[in-house]
């Protein structure tokens, strides 16, 4: 008997408050991120992320940075990081990033092929997405569960139209989230979470949720010897990089991408391209792909990968500026900042460090007032009463004086103030 799609436990409309169910996911252990909620970049990584930090430079663009979603696989945002995302809620959803960071992966049912694998395979998901499709939440495995893509995507559309998975290396949107193809809602809480088996044997095998059975006890050496190698740098600077590449492809990371980053690696420490290509690194890597299956890496690939690292220049990084702490950064912005710029600056100060001898004598050496300090003391108190999170020292380094720069060109910030709470 089919099973009729399930009736919405808890509708999440429009209006609902995006900090509330972002901090509601957070607890529930997940790393939470804002996306954009329409418009051009639809469903794409928020410029707000950068306002705390989560940034890169942008390719080919010097001096251009984007938003950077990708440290949040390893470092789960804080309580401040996310009233800094959705303090302002206009025009932004919530998305989690999925795999072993948040315990959980996501099942996309999409399109009516998706909804006839929820019927057949009788599943009930949990949420609605906007173009009416589903998703499934299931608790992610002890093994690295990738995201999809080229061969292993195409296979899967062809034996189950309309089904994906979003694992390492992704995420997923979260109501209440109102995307170009309409308002993301729940059909089911958060918290309950169905066993892998729910999906059927042979949609797991392709969705690499059954755990690979080849799994190497310890990485094997290299047989016969590898040619010697003309460059001094080898041994003294090679091997570390050569050995982070091989535990990267025996951990599943994928042998061409770990290849590439491997000769862009050799390259950029002085290496020629023939003594490159000469450590034969597709011997030295499973004869397996991600999935378990088998496909040797040949020496072909490895030398495609070596020409294209070597395509481009070796990279030189710059040298990192001076760390700059943030009352060193204050006093020399502050002759340009306004009025509302400085009591904004001294309540971040006071939130995070209190009312303290120290704390009067820094301000007052700016010429702020102690009925000044006071007042950002009250202000700061009926924030937290209300229940709301003022913003402190981390806010004031990361979003508001990178925005006021214009004095010198020091843009790096560091400081290690103590943090302080009430």
């Amino acid at each position: 008997m089919r099973r009729p799609p399930p009736t919405p436990r808890r509708r999440s409309l429009p209006g609902r408050d995006l900090m509330d169910e972002a901090l509601e996911a957070r607890a529930a252990g997940l790393s939470v991120m804002p996306v954009n909620a329409g418009g051009l970049y639809d469903k794409r990584p928020h410029l707000v992320l950068m306002e705390t930090g989560h940034r890169r430079p942008k390719e080919g663009v010097p001096g251009r940075w984007v938003p950077a979603w990708q440290p949040l696989m390893d470092t789960p945002a804080t309580d401040d990081m996310i009233a800094v995302w959705f303090r302002r809620p206009l025009g932004k959803g919530l998305a989690f990033v999925t795999g072993r960071c948040s315990e959980r992966i996501v099942i996309d049912l999409d399109g009516p092929a998706g909804d006839a694998l929820r019927i057949l395979w009788n599943i009930q998901p949990h949420v609605r997405t906007g173009s009416g499709g589903w998703h499934l939440h299931l608790p992610a495995p002890a093994w690295r569960v990738p995201t999809l893509n080229g061969k292993s995507a195409r296979a899967l559309g062809q034996a189950y139209p309309g089904l994906d998975i979003r694992g390492d290396g992704g995420y997923a949107i979260l109501p209440p989230t109102v995307s170009c193809a309409g308002p993301y809602s729940w059909a089911r809480p958060l918290a309950e979470l169905d066993d892998l088996a729910v999906l059927p044997l042979p949609a797991r095998v392709m969705l690499g949720l059954i755990e690979p059975v080849t799994r190497p006890s310890s990485i094997p050496k290299l047989s016969p010897r590898p040619p010697v190698i003309s460059t001094p740098l080898r041994s003294a600077d090679w091997a570390p990089a050569i050995d982070e590449a091989v535990q990267r492809a025996h951990a599943g990371l994928g042998r061409n991408a770990t290849g590439f980053w491997l000769a862009c690696r050799l390259r950029d420490l002085g290496g020629r391209v023939e003594d490159v290509k000469a450590i034969a690194f597709d011997r030295r890597v499973p004869p397996h792909n991600t999935k378990g299956e088998p496909e040797p890496y040949t020496a072909r690939e490895w030398a495609a990968s070596v020409d294209s690292a070597f395509t481009q220049p070796a990279w030189n990084p710059p040298p990192k500026p001076a760390p700059v702490s943030v009352m060193e950064r204050l006093t020399r912005l502050w002759p340009t900042l306004g009025d509302g710029e400085r009591a904004l600056a001294v309540a971040c100060i006071v939130a995070s460090r209190g009312v303290s001898a120290t704390t009067l004598a820094e301000l007052s050496s700016l010429g702020v007032s102690a009925d000044a300090v006071a007042q950002a003391a009250r202000t700061v108190a009926v924030q937290r009463q209300l229940g709301l999170f003022p913003p402190g020292l981390t806010a004031l380094a990361n979003r508001l004086l990178p925005a006021w720069q214009g004095v010198d060109g020091r843009t790096t910030i560091g400081h290690t103030e103590p943090h302080q709470r009430d």
